[in-house]
C-alpha cells in the first residue's frame, strides 16, 4: 500500500484537475450558511505545507469567508467543534519544504501525544498523534504529526485535497497512528473516516484498535467508515479472496473499497490483487496527489490505499450537497428524535431521501452506491467461493456496486435530490443482500437505518 516513488510535474496535473472543480461547487441551500463536512484520514501524518491543503487554494469561498480564511479557532465557526483546542502555528510561508520542516522542528517536538491541534492557514482543522509507535517503521514516525513516510499525505490529498481530492470542499482531520481510529470514531463532529491500512493480507493478525465495536458505534451514530480491501500480490503476498473475515473489512457497517485501473482509453479494469468482495472501486493506479516532501509538486499514489480516500471524498461531497439542500451547517452525525442521522434540516420537496428533512447513513450509502459506474473490463475469473448463491454474480463480486470518483459525484447529487431516477441495478442488489447476510452472520446485526433497532440481514432467496 505504499505510494509509488515517481514524481510528476505539478503544473500540468493541476491545470488538468482544476477544471472539474466547478462541477463540485456547493448546491445552493435555503440560506448562505456554508455546509461543513469533516473527513478524518487515519494514516502516517501530513505534509501541512503543501498547497493542496492551503487556505489560499481552498475552493469553497463561503466556507473560507465563514472561517476568516481559516485563521480563527474552528470552535468559533464550526458547530460542535470542541473549545480550547490549541493552534499549531507553522512556517507555511517558508521557501521550501525542507526549510519549513527545519524551522518548525521544535514545534513538532513539543506536540503532546494524544492531543488535538489545528493548523491556521490550512483546511486542516485537526491533527492528532495517536501513539507515535511507528505505524509502518521507526523512520516513518520520526516526527509528531508530520508525515515522514509519505503515505498519509497522498491519502489525504486524493481524498480531500484542494486540487487533487474528490471532495475539495471537505475539511480535514489528520490522525497519525492506526490506533487513532478509536479516537476519530469518538468525535461527534467527524462525518467520514478513511482507513488505507490493515492487516497484512487481511489475515487474522491485527494492527491498532480497528475493532468492530469501534466502527459499529460510529456507523450506528450516522457516520461512514471506509477501509481498504488490501493490495495482494503488489506487496509480495496474496490477499485471500474473501474480505469477510477481517475485522477491518468484514463487518457490514464498513464500506470496503477495492481498486481499478484504466490501462487503455475508456477501459476500466478491477485490480485482481484486491481482496474481494468489495462495496466499491476507485482509481488505484498512478493517482496524482500532493508530493509529501514538497510544497507544490505532485506525486502518485496507488493501490487500495489511494482508492479508499477517493471513495471517502465521494461520500463527503455527496453529504455536503445534502447539507446544502437541507440548509444544515453542522458537521457530524446526530440524533433527531429517535433517529440517528448523517444530516438534518428543512425538508426538500421532490427529493426521496430528503423530503423528511433527514438523511440517514443508509440513504447516503445507497446514493453513492447507485451512482457508481460499472467497469467495462469484460469477463474476469475469480476464485470459487463456498457460497453457491453467489456463483452467478461475477460482476458485483469483482467490482461491488461499481467505481466512484469525481466523475460520479454529480450523478449522486442528482439521485439524492430527485433530479434523476434511482438506477435499478438488480444484479448488485441481489448480490449485496446475500453479502449483507454473510457479513451479519459473521459479525452480528447492526442498526442499518439509525432507528435504534439492530436487525440481521436476510439472504435474497428468502421472502
Amino acid at each position: 500500500m505504499l505510494p509509488e516513488t515517481a514524481r510528476l510535474t505539478a503544473l500540468v496535473l493541476v491545470a488538468a484537475l482544476l477544471a472539474p472543480l466547478a462541477t463540485l461547487a456547493p448546491t445552493a441551500g435555503a440560506s448562505e450558511a456554508p455546509a461543513f463536512v469533516v473527513v478524518a484520514v487515519v494514516d502516517t501524518g501530513i505534509n501541512p505545507y503543501h498547497a493542496d491543503f492551503s487556505a489560499a487554494t481552498y475552493p469553497d469561498l463561503a466556507v473560507l469567508e465563514a472561517s476568516g480564511g481559516f485563521t480563527k479557532d474552528p470552535a468559533t465557526w464550526l458547530p460542535g467543534y470542541p473549545g480550547g483546542v490549541a493552534r499549531l502555528d507553522l512556517s507555511l510561508g517558508a521557501p521550501s519544504y525542507a526549510a519549513a520542516k527545519a524551522a518548525d522542528k521544535a514545534v513538532f517536538d513539543a506536540i503532546p501525544m494524544k492531543s488535538l491541534r489545528w493548523i491556521p492557514g490550512t483546511k486542516i482543522i485537526g491533527v492528532y498523534d495517536a501513539d507515535n509507535a511507528a505505524p509502518l517503521n521507526a523512520e516513518a514516525d520520526a516526527t509528531h504529526v508530520l508525515d515522514d513516510d509519505g503515505h498519509g499525505t497522498l491519502s489525504a490529498s486524493v481524498g480531500v485535497g484542494n486540487q487533487f481530492g474528490s471532495c475539495p470542499r471537505c475539511l480535514l482531520v489528520v490522525v497519525e497512528g492506526f490506533s487513532g481510529l478509536a479516537w476519530a470514531a469518538s468525535q461527534p463532529w467527524i462525518d467520514v473516516i478513511s482507513n488505507s491500512w490493515g492487516s497484512v493480507g487481511n489475515l487474522p493478525t491485527e494492527i491498532g484498535e480497528g475493532t468492530p465495536e469501534v466502527t459499529r458505534a460510529f456507523a450506528e451514530r450516522g457516520g461512514t467508515v471506509l477501509f481498504a480491501a488490501g493490495n495482494g500480490v503488489e506487496n509480495g503476498y496474496v490477499v485471500p479472496e474473501s474480505t469477510w473475515f477481517s475485522e477491518k473489512t468484514g463487518p457490514g457497517w464498513v464500506v470496503t473499497v477495492g481498486a481499478f485501473n484504466r490501462p487503455a482509453e475508456n477501459v476500466r479494469v478491477p485490480v485482481l490483487g484486491t481482496g474481494r468482495p468489495v462495496h466499491l472501486l476507485a482509481q488505484g493506479v498512478g493517482v496524482p496527489g500532493a508530493d509529501p516532501f514538497h510544497k507544490t509538486n505532485a506525486a502518485t499514489h496507488s493501490g487500495t490505499s489511494a482508492a479508499t480516500p477517493i471513495a471517502a471524498g465521494v461520500f463527503g461531497a455527496t453529504l455536503g450537497a445534502a447539507r446544502d439542500a437541507l440548509d444544515d451547517a453542522r458537521p457530524g452525525p446526530r440524533k433527531v428524535g429517535p433517529l440517528r442521522v448523517a444530516a438534518s434540516g428543512a425538508p426538500v420537496p421532490g427529493s426521496p431521501a430528503l423530503e423528511d428533512g433527514l438523511l440517514s447513513r443508509a440513504e447516503l450509502a445507497e446514493t453513492v452506491f447507485l451512482a457508481a459506474r460499472a467497469t467495462n473490463h469484460g469477463s474476469l475469473t475469480f476464485s470459487p467461493l463456498s457460497f453457491p448463491m453467489m456463483a452467478a454474480a461475477a460482476r458485483p463480486l469483482g467490482e461491488g456496486w461499481g467505481w466512484v470518483g469525481r466523475e460520479t459525484v454529480a450523478d449522486a447529487v442528482a439521485i439524492l435530490l430527485g433530479h434523476a431516477p434511482h438506477p435499478a441495478k438488480p444484479e448488485a442488489r441481489s448480490f449485496f443482500m446475500d453479502d449483507a447476510f454473510i457479513r451479519d452472520a459473521r459479525w452480528g446485526a447492526w442498526d442499518k437505518d439509525g432507528n435504534g433497532s439492530r436487525e440481521r440481514a436476510l439472504p435474497s432467496g428468502l421472502p
